[in-house]
């Protein structure tokens, strides 16, 4: 059967990606000694970024003013400069420039085409740190920054350094500690670590040794899980509070931080360490709780033997788990069984809403400050039985922060339902994750969703 739009689309994709070339290509010149904005070089200077580094990945800068990319490609077409991602519109609904006074990285694919940019702000104007939009040549779960440019050194790559920014990948480079690359999120993906497997059979993933590194190291974990086997490896490496990879390597020297991702931490050792910090093994109830979770992270794995070895580590720490020969042949015992969510097809659209960003507070408790009061007491009005309302009323009003407590408090109000929160599809988390400095748009779209809901089932009553 004929497929139709096939050669469209193909020219709308090199289309896209010649305009982000010329997007690049403008950056460049921002930067350029004899030409470059005096703020984006003092900073270039400060973190002591050398012109070896600016030329490898292609580093420019996009200068204050909401339109100097907007002229500078003027004779394109606007609708297609939009579709790049490049500009935006305004709540004038005039387009402006996406990137405004920011250092800006190119985000490439695996051939090197520029599909987006990550920009470091120089001023308080904004996030520290801001992607493109997802477009049609760019879904930043699939994308890991600095990938293109660790193939293209030429060498095998036997293991990989998996770092937070692209900052940090840039700075471990020019200091020799190489490959290195970043994922675009708070967190890896499933198919970051599917895409990064397939060039290396071991990747170290370094994070900061605080309370938001470590959560942030637990859900890479969890996303990594189903594409761990024998034949890949999977370690940690926990910096010490307030340092970064950059800090370390300037004051310790390359060596030593090899040293320290020499001395990693297994995905196992860390899985298993982090489970007993969350759950206290001393009591049946406990551990009961800490088979369950396990139990539904565990079955994610899809190589038998690498399950079946994680699975025999958890019975000798929780004893008995009811799992031993269901998970292998797909049958899941009765109680996992009962706590699964209404799968999307069978649940309606404001209850996957509610779930999925109910999902996302769970996981990101710490993250979550300053809410607008108005917009929580219109949540309460709107949808006081939602498990968003609740979980924001733990957070906000009683100051509880980690996952384990927040869902203790509100198993007797929901029930089984609560232990579904952590078990979305991975990549669902980095969805939702993506819009952590507009969390509160996504409540507002929660809230018009629910009250669009009800007058739609108000209408339908009252003309029966």
């Amino acid at each position: 059967v004929p497929r139709t739009g096939g050669p469209r689309r193909s020219s709308d994709h090199a289309e896209l990606l010649e305009l982000l070339d010329a997007a690049q290509r403008w950056f460049r010149r921002n930067l350029a000694a004899e030409r470059g904005h005096k703020v984006a070089l003092e900073y270039v200077k400060e973190r002591r970024l050398e012109q070896s580094t600016l030329d490898l990945y292609g580093i420019g800068y996009a200068p204050p003013g909401w339109e100097n990319l907007k002229v500078a490609l003027r004779n394109r077409e606007e609708a297609k400069l939009l579709r790049s991602g490049v500009l935006s519109r305004s709540k004038n609904n005039t387009t402006i420039d996406w990137f405004r006074n920011r250092l800006m990285f190119p985000i490439r694919n695996i051939r090197g085409e520029v599909v987006s940019f990550g920009g470091r702000a120089l001023d308080e104007d904004g996030p520290k740190y801001l992607n493109g939009p997802e477009t049609p040549v760019f879904q930043k779960r699939s994308v890991l920054f600095g990938l293109h440019e660790a193939r293209s050194a030429g060498a095998r790559m036997q293991r990989v350094l998996l770092v937070e920014g692209y900052m940090d990948v840039a700075m471990l480079q020019q200091h020799g500690v190489q490959p290195v690359v970043a994922p675009l999120g708070t967190s890896a993906t499933r198919e970051q670590f599917e895409l990064l497997f397939r060039y290396t059979p071991e990747v170290v993933c370094c994070f900061d040794g605080d309370d938001a590194g470590t959560a942030a190291a637990w859900r890479a974990l969890r996303n990594a899980l189903p594409a761990l086997d024998t034949e890949r490896v999977l370690r940690f490496v926990f910096l010490p509070q307030g340092e970064d990879p950059d800090s370390i390597v300037l004051s310790e020297g390359a060596e030593a931080f090899r040293e320290r991702v020499d001395q990693s931490e297994l995905a196992s050792s860390f899985y298993f360490r982090h489970l007993e910090e969350e759950h206290d093994f001393e009591s049946p109830e406990y551990r009961a709780r800490a088979a369950r979770q396990a139990s539904r992270d565990l079955k994610t794995i899809r190589d038998a033997t690498f399950k079946n070895q994680m699975l025999a580590v958890l019975r000798d720490k929780v004893g008995h788990v009811p799992i031993d020969e269901s998970v292998d042949d797909g049958v899941e015992p009765n109680w996992v069984r009962a706590a699964e969510p209404v799968s999307r097809t069978e649940a309606d659209p404001v209850q996957r809403q509610d779930h999925t960003l109910a999902s996302w507070l769970l996981e990101h408790a710490e993250d979550v400050s300053g809410v607008d009061p108005a917009l929580v007491e219109k949540l309460r009005e709107v949808a006081p039985d939602s498990l968003v309302c609740a979980l924001l009323e733990f957070i906000l009003k009683r100051e509880i922060s980690t996952s384990v407590v927040l869902q203790d408090c509100l198993r007797d109000q929901f029930g089984p339902r609560v232990d579904t929160l952590s078990s979305l599809p991975a990549g669902e988390y980095d969805e939702v994750g993506s819009v952590v400095c507009d969390l509160e748009h996504e409540l507002s779209s929660f809230v018009v969703a629910t009250q669009q809901q009800r007058a739609r089932r108000a209408y339908r009553e009252a003309r029966e």
